[in-house]
């Protein structure tokens, strides 16, 4: 789950990792899954990490996202590793609570 904001609202999706399918971003639109995706964002981002992941400390990270009738293709390398692909689908703000560390939430 991704819990975000845009400029007029907040932006919650739901995120699938999707290491079956077989494919590599790039053209502005691509065929994957039976649905025809296009290229809505790309970028490089730089990351850092704590605790227990597969990534380095710090680092950049590829992206690109396609958008097919209100879904989610994502491509998201980090470093020198292969793409990895994940679908999302949104998800209604109001149906999610989320809490920042340290404000009154409560307990797990």
């Amino acid at each position: 789950m991704a819990v975000g904001r845009d400029r007029r609202w907040s932006l919650v999706r739901l995120w699938t990792s999707r290491p079956d399918l077989n494919a590599t971003p790039g053209a502005r639109r691509l065929t994957v899954d039976g649905r025809r995706w296009t290229r809505h964002e790309k970028g490089v981002a730089d990351y850092s990490t704590e605790g227990r992941t597969p990534y380095a400390m710090s680092g950049r990270c590829d992206y690109v996202e396609y958008l097919h009738e209100g879904l989610f293709l994502s491509f998201e390398r980090f470093g020198a590793l292969s793409w990895e692909i994940s679908t999302g689908s949104p998800v209604p703000a109001d149906l999610v609570t989320a809490y920042r560390e340290g404000d009154d939430a409560p307990p797990a």
